[in-house]
């Protein structure tokens, strides 16, 4: 399995937007899709759920964590509850889901749904592992746990056996951070529509520009072969709108970034000062609370302390993209 960066990743077209850039998708680049050896495969069906799936262990979500979590048919993953919506889910929404590609979808047309539960000694954990630290500058992260769900070759409700896409959903953490891994294949997704994000309670949100479009073209705008996204799950309730929260979930105030100075102890202060240059791959982002999260990249655009205090109050943005 291959891994691989892009620096093509956040817009910097206003400097209104450049606090709220830093809480997008953790980023995007390259990976293969994950080997799923002895999967549970759903019914094919309209509308069909999976069980009850343990996360063996709490599983970081949100603000706080999980214990259980459902798969869809129609391209979602339910974080806690079972599954309450039989179309596109919508973002932001009620309900705390997953989305890589989410959408009515008909099995019973075409396609399978194969998801492995979680486990410890998944033979991908490493390579994933390595793609979450790449593209979030922590390098001390090791994935202990980690779940797998692939859509494969399904049709959309309502369209034809010939027309299908095919992509993939990974959940993985170290029992203190939680990442999600969209990735889809290039030239595998051959119908479009689908809500591509994340959700927590309503009050938390990440939506994929493409979120919606009849555009075909997810999967190719990386590489020819396989374009993920990274979505961080894990979130630090304790930090107030005038502080910075350390990747530790530590906070400090935020005239303390971006100082040569490693105030959080673990240099995620400093790290966050650099932004990656853009992409056409550039997701949106709304938030109502969330500190910022660390991120780290090779691109060359600082951000200021003088520019984080101007713009500190600023709760919710939308990202733009080209």
């Amino acid at each position: 399995m291959s891994v691989s960066v892009t620096t093509g990743l956040l817009v910097l077209t206003a400097f209104t937007c450049r606090f709220q850039l830093l809480r997008a998708a953790e980023g995007v680049g390259t990976l293969e899709f994950v080997t799923l050896s002895s999967p549970t495969t759903l019914p094919r069906s309209d509308d069909a759920s999976s069980d009850q799936i343990s996360t063996n262990g709490d599983f970081p979500f949100g603000f706080g964590t999980i214990s259980t979590v459902y798969v869809s048919t129609n391209g979602y993953i339910s974080m806690g509850t079972p599954p309450i919506i039989t179309k596109a889910p919508s973002l932001p929404g009620s309900e705390n889901i997953l989305s890589p590609y989410g959408a009515g979808i008909n099995t019973s047309i075409a396609g399978t749904v194969k998801y492995m539960p979680f486990t410890t000694s998944h033979q991908d954990i490493g390579p994933v592992s390595s793609f979450v630290q790449l593209l979030t500058g922590l390098s001390s992260f090791r994935g202990t746990r980690m779940m797998a769900v692939e859509w494969s070759g399904v049709a959309q409700r309502g369209g034809s056996s010939s027309t299908t896409s095919t992509f993939q959903a990974v959940l993985i953490t170290n029992e203190i951070s939680s990442f999600a891994v969209f990735i889809y294949q290039c030239g595998a997704m051959e119908w479009g529509g689908a809500t591509i994000g994340w959700a927590y309670s309503g009050s938390l949100y990440e939506k994929h520009f493409l979120s919606g479009s009849e555009s075909a073209r997810i999967g190719c705008e990386i590489s020819p072969s396989y374009t993920a996204i990274l979505y961080r799950l894990s979130r630090s309730a304790g930090c107030q709108l005038h502080e910075f929260s350390c990747a530790d979930g530590s906070c400090i105030y935020y005239y303390n970034m971006c100082n040569d100075r490693d105030d959080c102890g673990d240099n995620s202060d400093e790290t966050i000062c650099d932004i990656m240059t853009p992409s056409p791959d550039t997701p949106q982002m709304t938030t109502n609370t969330e500190a910022p999260e660390t991120t780290t990249s090779s691109a060359v655009v600082p951000v200021s302390v003088q520019s984080l205090l101007l713009i500190a109050t600023f709760t919710t943005v939308v990202l733009p993209h080209f």
